[in-house]
């Protein structure tokens, strides 16, 4: 459990205005060797601080750093991350912690920007870590099971009727965790204001998944792009790819590598969703804007002359010239 996020490498660059372990690669890399360690068994990653929940999950693998060939099965885990925050405030509703924002006359425009400007940046930005559940009729996404009634697994969320798709809350919420030891499952759940709906996010993982004992069902998309890599450009490969500061890090013996399970993402994507995101954010609500005032203006012409020849100032100088006259 920590303040701070862990998996995430594409958010915000700048790390003084978004916090995150992908900050500091060094750091977080020894973190991971210490978690995925031998005899540490269903490792599950608790943060926050960010305003809203996120289900994340990356794919770790070990490499043999004289021939920069993966090791075998056995040296794959999956690391599962749950974010959660916050139960006052989120991006969803207010992102100040200040009382008085939340309820000043401009906090409904500006909740209505903070949730528009963040489903945004899950749109636009490429955040391979974040989980995407398979989309399931009302009938099959229901049971405590962990295998749905489609036969597909809960690993990617959408467990408990709760969200499917791309699994992140810009609600109020705030995260349960349950553990089943007999059938050696974890639950894991975010939750909103409202107790008696489905959760926000919740997804089901056994004990032995988490150990690295039984596969993921989904995902590894990262795995097969590693796989596509020859030999000669698999250093490349883990410069170009990987989060800042990796290509100053050597390979060592029992070094875990963790990527995120849908594959890696281009710096140029990374660079071009950004100019997206800024732009849409900031762009398309100043051109309507301008749009509507250009549709407008003689309205407004109209409307602001009206005010003048009605003022007091304007009635008086009105008077005094028919009594000249």
């Amino acid at each position: 459990m920590n303040g701070l996020q862990v998996h995430p490498d594409v958010r915000l660059p700048d790390p003084n205005i978004y916090e995150r372990w992908g900050a500091f690669p060094s750091a977080r890399q020894r973190l991971y060797d210490a978690i995925l360690q031998e005899g540490v068994k269903a490792p599950l990653l608790i943060s926050g601080d960010v305003h809203m929940s996120q289900l994340m999950r990356k794919d770790c693998y070990k490499w043999d750093p004289v021939s920069y060939r993966m090791l075998p099965a056995t040296y794959r885990r999956s690391l599962i991350e749950l974010t959660t925050s916050g139960m006052t405030h989120s991006w969803g509703t207010c992102t100040s912690t200040q009382l008085k924002h939340h309820n000043s006359w401009h906090s409904f425009f500006s909740h209505i920007a903070s949730k528009y400007f963040m489903e945004l940046a899950h749109l636009i930005i490429p955040m391979k870590d974040i989980l995407i559940s398979p989309v399931r009729s009302d009938n099959q996404a229901g049971g405590d099971d962990i295998i749905a009634q489609d036969g597909t697994a809960h690993e990617s969320g959408g467990a408990e009727k709760a969200k499917q798709g791309l699994q992140y809350s810009l609600d109020l919420n705030f995260g349960e965790l349950e553990f089943d030891w007999d059938r050696r499952i974890v639950s894991v759940r975010t939750l909103g204001k409202d107790l008696h709906a489905p959760p926000l996010i919740a997804a089901k993982y056994s004990f032995d998944q988490l150990s690295g004992v039984s596969p993921f069902p989904e995902g590894e998309e990262g795995l097969q792009e590693m796989i596509a890599t020859n030999r000669s450009d698999s250093v490349n490969f883990w410069t170009r790819n990987f989060s800042p500061g990796f290509s100053s890090m050597e390979l060592r013996q029992n070094q875990w590598t963790c990527i995120d399970y849908r594959g890696t993402v281009d710096p140029v994507r990374i660079a071009t969703s950004y100019a997206s995101l800024t732009f849409t954010a900031v762009g398309v609500p100043l051109i309507v804007i301008l749009w509507l005032l250009g549709i407008f203006r003689h309205k407004f012409c109209y409307l602001f002359a009206g005010v003048i020849t009605d003022s007091p100032i304007h009635m008086s100088q009105k008077l005094t010239t028919e009594r000249i006259i």
